[in-house]
């Protein structure tokens, strides 16, 4: 299909998709909650004040390894966590707030952080765990 076709097609296609945006039209059940009551949840939960005035105290600490991420990914970070209460939490990646959202949702949760800091020539990688 060539490019003209497809960028004619797109308008159309996401006409199609837009009444099924919010969970209405999916089948499963558990798939329909995990839309409905987590991903487009829009009431704030309890512990969204505590964590920003948290993130605040360690703003200090940041250093040039800090990742930002948006209130936004943190926060559905924190609803994914909440609402399946895994057992275990593996976070790999690099130095970011989001730490703090996954084991303020996950109460009952083990939480294995791997932090990944590239140096000069090499990378290292730090386990830590919490």
């Amino acid at each position: 299909m060539n490019r003209i076709t497809l960028t004619l097609k797109r308008p159309f296609i996401w006409l199609s998709r837009f009444r099924h945006r919010c969970g209405y039209g999916v089948h499963s059940p558990f798939a329909f909650n995990l839309i409905t009551q987590v991903i487009y949840e829009s009431t704030p939960y309890y512990k969204y004040k505590d964590l920003a005035v948290e993130q605040k105290k360690l703003a200090p600490q940041k250093d040039n390894y800090w990742k930002y991420e948006s209130k936004k990914v943190k926060r559905l970070l924190f609803r994914l966590v909440n609402y399946i209460q895994p057992d275990t939490i593996v976070d790999v990646g690099r130095l970011a707030a989001s730490s703090l959202y996954l084991k303020a949702g996950g109460l009952y949760s083990g939480i294995r952080t791997f932090r990944i800091i590239s140096g000069s020539r090499r990378t290292r990688r730090f386990p830590l765990s919490a």
